[in-house]
């Protein structure tokens, strides 16, 4: 039998995630640096459908963020806009003031109320300004087809200020949804690298066990990591839900080791006896 060619990297990183053999085997396949650079590579596969995602996104629940300022818009604010004039991006009505009973949302309001607000909108000529006591406070140009005086129910008028802010901060939201993502991937990877990592080190206790560093572990959870990581993406590709991403990858990890273990027993001993047995 002809010896096999070492592959360089990433290639032998590849190689080494298809069988639990090749996994158990190629656990000292990759150097330290090497390690982080997969490491790395995992983490931004699961990042990929979450931009895809953001990227088709036309929907954004802004009452998520500003849940008072959303609570201001009743149906006394829906009746009065649906009484105004907005056409090709502008309001055409001169009205100035307050449209409900508290004082929270109107048209046109002078600088000082609307520092005087906690939370609500002011619907100005070409722009609403929006405040809520969590903090934020966004002004956001009207698109030339945003027309609030079509919107029949307040769900519909809710629906159409979100959609007005998202067409204009969608950077901002695919910035904080992707940290967020990402923060939760980070943690998620590494517990699982380095607690998988440990368990497997653990083994070096037994006189049967070839696993005797905590690199060769490192290595080993990597190499399965490799292709449960890959369906990972691919079902977020799909249909996008982070819960079911993450629980692919490691349920996929579990079952990737399963297998290492069912058929090596960790044991390069029991490994090349398959091996000499198979080519008799």
């Amino acid at each position: 039998m002809k010896p096999m060619k070492n592959l360089p990297f990433p290639m032998n990183y590849f190689a080494n995630t298809l069988t639990p053999k090749k996994i158990f085997k190629g656990r000292h396949g990759l150097s330290r640096w090497q390690m982080v650079i997969v490491f790395i590579f995992l983490t931004a596969l699961l990042l990929i459908p979450v931009s895809m995602n953001m990227a088709k996104s036309s929907n954004f629940e802004l009452g998520e963020i500003m849940p008072k300022m959303f609570q201001t818009l009743d149906d006394e604010v829906l009746a009065e806009i649906q009484q105004a004039d907005f056409t090709d991006g502008e309001l055409k009505s001169p009205r100035q003031g307050f449209i409900n009973e508290t004082n929270t949302v109107g048209f046109n309001l002078t600088d000082k109320a609307i520092a005087d607000l906690k939370n609500g909108i002011s619907f100005n000529q070409t722009t609403m300004l929006m405040k809520d006591e969590a903090g934020y406070d966004f002004k956001v140009s009207y698109t030339k087809d945003f027309s609030p005086q079509n919107f029949e129910t307040l769900a519909e008028l809710k629906q159409g200020i979100s959609s007005q802010w998202l067409k204009q901060n969608k950077a901002f939201v695919a910035f904080t949804m992707i940290l967020m993502s990402g923060s939760l991937i980070l943690v998620s990877s590494l517990i699982l690298v380095f607690g998988g990592s440990f368990f497997i080190w653990l083994t070096r206790k037994n006189d049967l066990s070839s696993v005797k560093t905590f690199q060769e572990s490192v290595n080993l959870i990597l190499n399965a990591l490799g292709l449960s990581t890959l369906l990972g993406m691919i079902v977020g590709l799909i249909s996008f839900d982070m819960t079911l991403v993450l629980s692919i990858q490691s349920l996929g990890l579990v079952m990737m080791l399963l297998g290492v273990f069912v058929t090596t027993r960790f044991d390069d001993n029991y490994v090349n006896g398959q091996t000499g047995a198979n080519t008799r």
